[in-house]
Parts: structure tokens; sequence; C-alpha cells
């Protein structure tokens, strides 16, 4: 009988989404007879889940961000978000899911649905592998959970942090954050440059605001374009398509030009053709832009983990900050005058860069489920 994986996000974002689909891929290349699904937890749990765990973190980090940093830093619990007798009837609906295609391992890319995985487990009713990947920069409490047979994390720092709160060391891998290997491979900026109809000579500069397109940005195209500094302005707006039809209207000023776009799928190809990406710092799209080298500016952290992933990232020095006081055009300005700072930024990145983490996770998680009876 084949081995059967089930990978589990939670989509608040799409970044624990795409980790989940770049390992169903190297799963595949690796052991074809494996059955994989993916599945997003919100979709196999309670109503009140949905609205109270998804629509209600949505509403806080947008409204009421200060709260979410406060409940980040003060968890209310440690080894998970929420008290088992919360926790199970919100999830009967996964519950039933696992009990009928009785999964051989179970791989999370998100807190919650760790827990969820870890909940299973601990009650008997699932009794296969389970493992966490972390596509943040922080070794958060939370995580901390003994049926969790390995969790996979962004680098050795954070390893080491991960073994400080009492997982063994044996449990902890630093395989970097899966990525698609779409932002893996080898990459001519010129041509890119050509291939999409950006100027020669004009530097360009990609602006993200994540899958949700959040963040300040709408406030910081007006500032880049009344900048005066010439330019090539690319804006990936994600699913928020309000803001791109707002931005897409803005067109031209004097020698800056302006391209905004929605969901898209040639991030890649963007990002190499830039000299300058300047994003919200989701853990997918920072682990994104180091892989492929491109010199990143980390602006407007989400409360809670993307302050802990600028404030990472920034230490290893393969990302730069807003400096106190600092507007993201005079941010900008000071990195396209600085050449030798954006080729540091570069080099760093490509040093730091996990080499084919989703293959890496791929390959202990066929090892794990080996180890256990099927």
């Amino acid at each position: 009988m084949s081995r059967r994986v089930l990978i589990v996000a939670l989509s608040v974002g799409g970044g624990h989404g795409k980790a989940g689909e770049a390992i169903a891929r190297a799963i595949a290349e690796q052991a074809p007879a494996c059955a994989v699904r993916s599945i997003d937890l919100r979709d196999h749990a309670a109503a009140w889940f949905r609205s109270l765990y998804v629509a209600g973190y949505l509403f806080i980090v947008r409204h009421v961000p200060w709260l979410w940093g406060w409940l980040y830093r003060h968890p209310p619990r440690r080894g998970g978000t929420m008290p088992p007798w919360l926790l199970r009837p919100a999830l009967r609906p996964f519950e039933r899911l696992v009990a009928d295609w009785q999964p051989d391992a179970i791989l999370a890319t998100q807190l919650t649905a760790s827990e969820a995985a870890a909940s299973l487990r601990a009650r008997g009713v699932f009794r296969g592998a389970t493992a966490t990947v972390v596509t943040d920069f922080d070794a958060h409490p939370a995580w901390q959970n003994n049926e969790i047979d390995c969790f996979f994390v962004p680098d050795e720092e954070l390893r080491r942090r991960f073994v400080a709160l009492g997982i063994p060391p044996e449990r902890v891998e630093a395989t970097g954050v899966p990525i698609s290997p779409a932002f893996e491979g080898a990459f001519d900026p010129a041509a890119l440059k050509a291939k999409h109809g950006l100027r020669p000579g004009v530097p360009v500069v990609l602006l993200m605001g994540g899958s949700l397109g959040l963040g300040p940005m709408e406030d910081a195209v007006r500032a880049l374009l009344a900048s005066g500094r010439p330019m090539e302005l690319l804006v990936v707006a994600g699913r928020n398509e309000r803001l791109r039809e707002r931005l897409g209207r803005l067109g031209a000023v004097g020698e800056s030009r302006l391209r905004a776009f929605g969901f898209i799928d040639f991030v890649a190809e963007l990002m190499a053709a830039s000299d300058l990406f300047v994003s919200k710092p989701g853990g997918l799209s920072m682990t994104e832009a180091v892989t492929i080298g491109v010199p990143t500016l980390a602006i407007a952290p989400l409360a809670g983990q993307e302050v802990a992933n600028a404030r990472h990232l920034a230490a290893q020095g393969v990302v730069e900050c807003l400096r106190p006081g600092e507007s993201v055009a005079a941010a900008v300005e000071r990195l396209l005058a600085d050449a030798a700072a954006r080729r540091r930024l570069a080099a760093a990145a490509r040093a730091y860069a996990p080499r084919c983490p989703a293959r890496r996770v791929a390959r202990r998680l066929i090892e794990l489920m080996e180890k256990r009876p099927s």
C-alpha cells in the first residue's frame, strides 16, 4: 500500500499554502507512489472557528495591530494557542477527515495546523508521523509540542532557539523555508528587463504587500512617484483588486513609470529583474527574495511575527530596514544611490539562502514515515 501524506495549512495569507505546495511537489519527485493531499484547515473546521480565528486575526492586524503585537509577546499559554477544550470541538471536521483518509504523515505549515495534528496524535486518533514547517523567523513558545516528531525551521540560529524552548535537538532541523523551485534557478536580469518592457539604465523597484496587498502600499507608491527619482516601479497588489485598480490609475509621473499587477505567477522574474525589492517581511516573500539575491528593504511589518522576521533577517545582514524616522521614499533613494550597499545585501542574501529546502523537508518526511508502521 502506498504511503499517504496530508499537508495542512491555515490560510490567513498566502505563505503557508505556498510552502505546502512546494513540499508536495518535492514529495512527488522523490516518492512518486506516495499520495499527497493538501488542505486548508479552515475548510475542515467549525464555522465559528473560521469567523473567530481567521476573520478575527485579519481584523486585528488591519485595525488594532498593537493588540496583536501584545498578544504575540504575551501568549496566554505555552505550547499552543488554544486550550484543548476549545480546539477539539473546533476541529471535529478535520478529525473526521483524518479518520477517513488515514494518512501516514501529517505535515503542518502553520501553528494552529500543527496544534491540530498534535492533538489528534495525543488522543490516539492519529498514529502516524507528525512534522511542522515554521515559515517565520521566530522561536515562539507556542510552537513547543511533544507530539511533533520534527520541526523544520529557517536557519541554524532558529534551530538553537527552538532547542532552547525545550524541544529535543534531534527533533529540530534547519532546512530553510520551503519555496517554489521557480525562485531557485539562474536568472539573466538584462534579459528579464527586456522581456517585461523595462527601460535599460533605469532602476527597477518592486513593491509588494504579500498575497493580501497589506501595508501602506498606496502611500508608498505616491511618495516614490513624487520623489523625482526616475524609476520603473512595479507593484504587486496580490488579491487586493481594489488596490490594484487604484494604483493602475496613477500611471506615469515625470520620468517614472508605474505598473500595477494583481495576483501573478511570475514574481520570481520580477524579483530577478529588480534593483531593489520593497516589501513587508512575510516569511515566504523574504525567503524568495534572499534566494534570488535581490537587495531587499523590509517595511511595514505586521505586529508580532513580521516584526520578528525583519529583526532576525536584518541581524543576518540580508535585508535592510527603515532607519528611525525614515520614510519609505527616503530609504529607497538611499539604497538606489548606494550601489555598494545593494551589492553587499545581494551577496549576503545569496550566502544565507537555503539550498533546496522543499526537497530537504520532503526527504526527511519520507524517512519519518518509513520509521513508523503503515
